[in-house]
């Protein structure tokens, strides 16, 4: 490694610099909703790490069922769910930059979404975070970031199986509950 140039790392979580201008606007964002606040990415670029779009929705109405409280910075970047402005306790952020998004992640209290490139940005900015996981081992991952949470349904004999093909269509995802992702993140609060 040191022959190729390649330092150890003495800490393997990223790093993120916010600009004061960036962190002035997300601080006014935050300032407008009392309360905690719990950012929600909803998709990775990849379906076998994308939690189904009915389970965010199942969590919603479960969060204004038994915790109303919170307020949900939604990140849906591909549009997967339409119906946002129909939960009375979501804003969407799905129009944000990066850099907007990352800011707004530092600014909530817990991170929910996939293993994504979300999830490395709530490690960067420091957010504690509960990551929903299917094929790919969580310890491959999160096991460095010590702010992160990851839900894994690991029933089945061949999970975590990385990217072989799955002959039961990603149920160790898609079994991943709301209920455990509603806990975890209420206990993060």
């Amino acid at each position: 490694r040191e022959r190729l140039g390649i330092p150890h790392l003495t800490n393997p979580t990223p790093f993120y610099h916010e600009t004061a201008a960036e962190n002035e606007w997300a601080r006014s964002v935050r300032a407008r909703h009392n309360g905690p606040v719990v950012a929600l990415h909803v998709d990775s670029e990849e379906v076998r790490r994308s939690w189904p779009p009915e389970k965010y929705i199942e969590l919603l109405n479960m969060a204004a069922e038994k915790q109303p409280e919170p307020t949900f910075w939604v990140f849906d970047f591909n549009e997967r769910i339409k119906t946002w402005k129909d939960h009375p306790n979501v804003v969407d952020f799905s129009k944000t930059t990066v850099r907007q998004m990352a800011s707004l992640i530092k600014q909530a209290n817990v991170y929910v979404g996939p293993d994504s490139g979300p999830m490395h940005v709530a490690a960067a900015v420091g957010t504690k975070s509960v990551i929903i996981f299917g094929p790919i081992p969580h310890q491959a991952r999160v096991q460095h970031y010590p702010t992160h949470v990851p839900i894994q349904s690991l029933h089945l004999e061949c999970c975590p199986c990385w990217y072989r093909a799955c002959p039961f269509d990603l149920k160790c995802l898609k079994d991943a509950r709301a209920d455990d992702i509603f806990n975890q993140y209420t206990r993060l609060l």
